[in-house]
């Protein structure tokens, strides 16, 4: 348990999960393909379907959670988590957590294999099975973080709650320096989960982020996802940014 936590639970997804937990949907995505705007052969469509297989015997999915009290400071848009030790200044952060009593934080990763085996075959010069495993690590990177949200989701709903959308640094204004704090807190190396020097998170499909607990009628905000995130030219993107980057997130209407 992270010293000082209040609560602190780390879960494994099932390592004997009988079929890859992505779509394939997704891998074409993380590949460049567009529904409605670009189509994959048939030859294509093989190697993913083939390279979903492989995947699934290489993912070493990790769920890593902690939850503790919030306080929010509006002047100075300051986030604090005293139990914890941490404090970070981001008015969108603010704005997203604004009304938040707890906070969970997360980290996963999808493991290391998954991308050891994409360099290896690239590095042999089978660069089809390279990208597409490179690729499979990504959708499961992602649905991995979507799983996060709903169990964090599901265990504040239990206790009254609402919560707010899944919240990382390198989101708008937030630092992404500010992901190691996080990472200390969780002790997510008992995951194998580090950041470079460079703020690169290892093993590379990994992530890590906050969810906010709040109660009543407080506004959420209704962007997440590709909608919060500003980095030029990314492939896997779904959807174009809300606003501008620093500016705070619309909020959703009330719920009554």
């Amino acid at each position: 348990m992270a010293q000082g936590a209040e609560t602190a639970r780390a879960r494994s997804a099932r390592r004997d999960a009988p079929e890859a937990p992505f779509e394939r949907e997704a891998v074409l995505r993380a590949l460049g393909y567009r529904s409605g705007k670009t189509q994959a052969s048939d030859a294509a469509l093989a190697a993913v379907d083939l390279g979903m297989q492989e995947a699934a015997t290489l993912l070493q999915p990790l769920l890593l959670y902690g939850d503790a009290a919030l306080e929010c400071a509006g002047p100075d848009a300051t986030v604090r988590v005293p139990t914890l030790g941490l404090a970070w200044r981001s008015p969108a952060l603010t704005a997203v957590l604004a009304g938040a009593e707890r906070v969970t934080l997360f980290a996963g990763t999808a493991g290391a294999a998954i991308s050891d085996a994409a360099r290896a075959a690239m590095s042999r010069g089978d660069y089809t099975r390279g990208v597409v495993l490179d690729a499979c690590g990504s959708a499961a990177a992602s649905a991995l973080a979507d799983r996060a949200r709903r169990e964090a989701e599901a265990w504040a709903r239990g206790r009254g709650y609402r919560v707010t959308v899944p919240y990382s640094p390198g989101y708008r204004d937030w630092d992404i320096a500010d992901q190691e704090p996080l990472l200390r807190a969780l002790e997510a190396r008992r995951i194998g989960i580090r950041a470079s020097d460079t703020h690169y998170l290892l093993p590379e499909k990994s992530f890590c982020g906050i969810v906010g607990w709040v109660r009543g009628l407080v506004e959420l905000p209704q962007a997440s996802g590709c909608a919060i995130c500003f980095l030029p030219g990314c492939r896997y993107r779904r959807t174009p940014p809300v606003g501008e980057p620093g500016t705070l997130l619309p909020a959703a209407p009330r719920r009554r």
